[in-house]
């Protein structure tokens, strides 16, 4: 059994400036009743056969992901493990809106296709050409935390040598009014957008599992072109990072959080960051608890932090992630 798990690297896409860490030193306002997430140029990551089939979720999930293993200088994952409140809402639209509109016996199969919450997970795992284990995790607002314990628990058994994370929900102005209406949201909360990526390992070095190291190739600034093999856009990529961001040194989620308090003030964290205090920077969604453990992460490679407790407390069941700093392991 593994005692320690490290992440890799991970990425964002989000109200803040996506795919780089800039927005934590001047970050972008969060106010308002809701915002849509700042996209990035998806060029980068899809040829245009391949965005033309695509809604803006599954761009961001692809966007996300591949920045994070190039980061990471693996290639393909041994799993993949996703949490998605809503799946492909934009999508489930789509479907929902031509059965209405057209009844059931003329529903063009694609819409339903892509819109199940698993169709997120699959589209990267066949971009990536990935046959590992693929789970994707819909436990509304710890869907997250689901998906980080299954895949902190088999990189802790040696199920698998590293893994692939992902969180992405979208809101569409028509789930924002359902939502709203239901009073899911708050008062004085941003309802926004959530799509987070992180690669996990069992060992801090960057060649592990299925992984290679990539090599720089800045004529080309990672491009994607037609009919470009995969794995000659990552060897244009840049170089992964020497070390690991942190050290993951447990996952919980507490479906009886009664005694929160005292189960927090257990871990003696030297920071706490709750529900409410990453809602401020990047708004609401069931995915946005990835984004505050994306904000720990940083926080703590940058050595603001040594040790930092992520605090999910926004639903009836509470999801807790505790990072830490490293200790000489890379």
């Amino acid at each position: 059994m593994t005692n320690r798990i490290y992440i890799r690297s991970a990425a964002q896409i989000s109200v803040q400036k996506p795919l780089c860490e800039d927005w934590m030193t001047d970050p972008a306002p969060c106010s308002g009743p809701y915002l849509r997430s700042q996209d990035p140029d998806f060029k980068q990551f899809l040829n245009p056969l391949q965005a033309r089939r695509m809604g803006l979720i599954l761009k961001r999930a692809i966007a996300v992901s591949l920045t994070a293993l190039k980061d990471a200088g693996i290639e393909c994952p041994d799993a993949i493990f996703t949490g998605t409140g809503l799946g492909c809402m934009e999508n489930t639209e789509n479907f929902l809106s031509a059965m209405c509109r057209d009844g059931e016996e003329m529903l063009p199969p694609t819409y339903f296709m892509m819109s199940t919450h698993n169709t997120i997970s699959s589209a990267v795992a066949i971009l990536l050409r990935c046959h590992g284990q693929n789970c994707t995790y819909s436990q509304k607002d710890i869907s997250f935390e689901s998906a980080l314990l299954d895949a902190f628990l088999q990189l802790q058994f040696g199920g698998v040598s590293n893994t692939l994370v992902g969180s992405h929900d979208e809101t569409t102005p028509d789930s924002y009014d359902l939502l709203e209406g239901a009073g899911y949201f708050g008062e004085g909360v941003t309802a926004a957008e959530a799509s987070s990526a992180f690669v996990l390992s069992a060992s801090p070095c960057p060649s592990t599992g299925s992984g290679t190291d990539f090599v720089t190739d800045s004529s080309t600034h990672g491009v994607m072109q037609d009919d470009q093999p995969l794995g000659l856009w990552f060897d244009n990529a840049r170089q992964p990072s020497k070390k690991p961001l942190c050290e993951l040194a447990d996952v919980r989620i507490l479906h009886d959080p009664k005694n929160l308090e005292s189960i927090v003030n257990e871990y003696n964290a030297s920071r706490v960051i709750r529900s409410s205090d990453y809602f401020k920077l990047f708004g609401k969604c069931f995915s946005t608890s990835g984004l505050g453990a994306y904000e720990a992460a940083m926080r703590i490679a940058k050595g603001l932090d040594k040790d930092i407790l992520v605090v999910n407390d926004a639903g009836e069941d509470v999801g807790l992630v505790y990072l830490k700093g490293l200790c000489g392991d890379c």
